[in-house]
């Protein structure tokens, strides 16, 4: 939520979550988001705000942070990949609505190998 001279501007969470999925995805080394087990496909499945597939956002005044569910490529450095991720979804958001989360928390849950 942003205020301006003219009003507020509310951002659902749906968009945001589609931003930052994008953004991950893009990202070199991410394999592909994770769901978060029977909880997030039956929050998909009725389209319940804050979740999508591997992504979470929760709103946290004055701002909402973001937590990001990923399996990742084998052999990739972790803590280089991590900061590549927060990077590219902060911008990615930032670009998009004008206001960055407070908070990207990435759990690596997964990893896959190049075939």
């Amino acid at each position: 939520m942003k205020a301006t001279d003219l009003g507020t501007l509310k951002v659902h969470d749906e968009v945001i979550i589609a931003l930052v999925e994008e953004a991950v995805l893009a990202t070199p080394g991410v394999a592909h988001m994770i769901s978060r087990g029977v909880r997030d496909e039956l929050n998909q499945w009725l389209k319940k705000d804050g979740y999508g597939r591997g992504v979470t956002v929760t709103a946290e005044p004055p701002g909402f942070s973001i937590d990001l569910f990923i399996a990742v490529y084998y052999g990739e450095r972790l803590p280089e990949l991590g900061r590549r991720i927060v990077d590219r979804v902060y911008q990615a958001v930032k670009a998009a609505i004008e206001v960055g989360p407070s908070n990207i928390t990435v759990h690596i849950e997964g990893l896959e190998t190049l075939e």
